[in-house]
């Protein structure tokens, strides 16, 4: 929801991924994306753009860390990577069009699992500690409006009603599952 509430194709807004070249600790590597937001933040202001929004979610796996990273539109691929060039190495695409970044933040919250065959956990992400957070954002993100409505429960003797303007399937059964 935060996604869709804040980045958009429209906007130019992009997806990075950040890896190092070398072995990083976990405090190191996220000193070295706060040092790296700040000089965005940084060149953000020197070109008179918009506030810099952004979300970072910071993964190890195989023992590597690197970040995911969508931030909004202004600075060009080329200059970000200049930012990032001595650490490693940028991966960038656009937002796709469909502004519907459910599957997206799926992916980027996902829990990596060893890969079939494996005998160790080496392919697999690193615990976090208990209650931490696997994703951190700007201050100035929108948030979603988060709508809610109770639902009646269903009792068993009654048959589902189509809403107005809709149709119940013809071969329609109730527990046909069961």
């Amino acid at each position: 929801r935060v996604l869709n509430c804040n980045f958009s194709r429209e906007n130019g807004d992009l997806c990075l991924t950040l890896t190092f070249r070398r072995y990083m600790s976990r405090e190191a590597a996220r000193k070295a994306y706060s040092k790296f937001l700040r000089k965005v933040r940084d060149m953000r202001r020197k070109q008179k753009l918009a506030d810099l929004k952004y979300i970072l979610i910071s993964e190890t796996q195989s023992g590597r860390q690197h970040a995911h990273l969508i931030l909004n539109a202004g600075i060009s691929v080329e200059e970000l990577t200049a930012l990032w060039d001595e650490l490693g190495t940028v991966w960038a695409s656009v937002l796709d069009n469909s502004n519907n970044y459910k599957d997206l933040a799926a992916y980027l919250l996902r829990q990596h699992k060893p890969r079939r065959g494996s005998q160790s956990d080496e392919s697999a992400k690193e615990q976090r500690q208990r209650n931490e957070r696997r994703w951190t954002g700007s201050r100035n993100l929108e948030k979603p409006v988060v709508q809610k409505r109770k639902c009646r429960p269903v009792t068993n003797n009654t048959m589902p009603r189509a809403p107005k303007g809709y149709e119940l399937l013809p071969d329609f059964q109730r527990d046909a599952d069961r």
